[in-house]
C-alpha cells in the first residue's frame, strides 16, 4: 500500500508555480498515520514552509521518480524549498527514520539570494 501526493484528497499539482505545501504535508501526515510510503510522481513540488512531525517509533518513506534529468529528461521529481524562515524543511522528533529515494531537493533562487 502507498499513497500518491497527486491523488485525491491531497491533489498536489506537481507544477513549480503552484504552492504544494498543504498537499505535501497532508500526504506525509497520512502516510505516517497509516504506515505507508508517500509517492511523489514526476513533477516539481514547491513547499513554502517546513514540516514538523512527531513520529514516535514510526518510519517515513518518501519515494520519487528519480532526479529531474534521470532516467528521462523532465521525468524526475524535485521538491523546491521556497521559504524565507530559518525553520528546517524536515524536523522529526522522537525515535523514527526518514528514508528518501528518487527526490531532488532544491532551494528557490530568491531564497538563496537573500543570504
Amino acid at each position: 500500500m502507498s499513497i500518491t501526493v497527486k491523488d485525491a484528497p491531497f491533489s498536489a499539482s506537481g507544477v513549480a508555480s503552484d504552492d504544494g505545501t498543504d498537499a505535501v504535508i497532508a500526504a506525509i501526515e497520512y502516510g505516517l498515520k497509516v504506515g505507508c510510503p508517500v509517492i511523489f510522481p514526476p513533477g516539481v513540488f514547491r513547499v513554502t514552509h517546513g514540516i514538523c512531525q512527531t513520529i514516535a517509533r514510526r518510519n517515513l518513506v518518501l519515494r520519487g521518480a528519480g532526479r529531474i534529468n534521470e532516467p528521462l529528461a523532465g521525468q524526475g521529481t524535485t521538491i523546491i524549498l521556497d521559504s524565507l524562515d530559518d525553520a528546517p524543511f524536515f524536523r522529526m522528533e522522537a525515535a523514527g527514520t526518514i528514508t528518501v529515494t528518487g527526490i531532488n531537493f532544491e532551494c528557490a533562487q530568491y531564497v538563496k539570494d537573500r543570504k
